[in-house]
Parts: C-alpha cells; sequence; structure tokens
C-alpha cells in the first residue's frame, strides 16, 4: 500500500486517515479494499468521499449496495460521481423504466459485512 501511495505517509493518522478509515468501515468496507487503492485515503473526506458517497447512495439505494459497488470497483470513487454519473444516470433513467424486484439481477458474490 505504502509503495503504490507513499503520501499516505505524509498524512496525520489521527486527524486525516482515521475518519476516512471510520467512513468506509461504517459501509463495510474491508481494508483489503483500500489497500488496492489508497489513493482514496488521500481525497479530501469532506469535499470528495462524502460527496461521492452520497451520489451512490442516490442512485444504488443501500449502504450494502454501495459497499458492493466500491468493493467491485474502488477507483470509482476517484471520479467526481455528482458531476459525471449523476447526468448519465438520470437520463438512463427516463429511457428505461424501473424493474420490477423480480427483475433485478442475481445476488451479489462480494462480501460487505
Amino acid at each position: 500500500m505504502v509503495r503504490r501511495a507513499s503520501l499516505i505517509l505524509t498524512l496525520d493518522p489521527d486527524r486525516i486517515l482515521r475518519p476516512k478509515l471510520d467512513l468506509f468501515a461504517s459501509l463495510g468496507v474491508r481494508p483489503r479494499t483500500l489497500a488496492t487503492t489508497p489513493f482514496l485515503l488521500t481525497r479530501s473526506l469532506d469535499n470528495h468521499l462524502v460527496p461521492c458517497i452520497h451520489s451512490l447512495r442516490g442512485i444504488l439505494g443501500t449502504d450494502g449496495d454501495v459497499c458492493r459497488a466500491i468493493s467491485r470497483t474502488p477507483r470509482g470513487l476517484l471520479a467526481d460521481l455528482e458531476n459525471n454519473t449523476r447526468p448519465v444516470v438520470a437520463a438512463l433513467r427516463r429511457l428505461d423504466p424501473p424493474r420490477s424486484p423480480s427483475q433485478s439481477s442475481s445476488p451479489s458474490r462480494w462480501a460487505c459485512s
């Protein structure tokens, strides 16, 4: 992890890293997921990570689904989801009516606690 993002060594563990780790832990994201994309821990908590999580909640609905999305593609949180994803999702929703629960995809094999 340090080799990929040595900048992490310069961050204050209590003031900067702990709140970010707590946020991911509250969602059920495993530390191993964060280790694959350590740059997530260098992003601003209030200006980037929290808005991204809120954006994902608005699109996906539940923290469990947010956890699965982050576990599948942690690098997705490096993008500006609010400006890049929300307009696309809104357009797709206008074109395709929502699916009923019986039409939804099968349960995920990605574990989130």
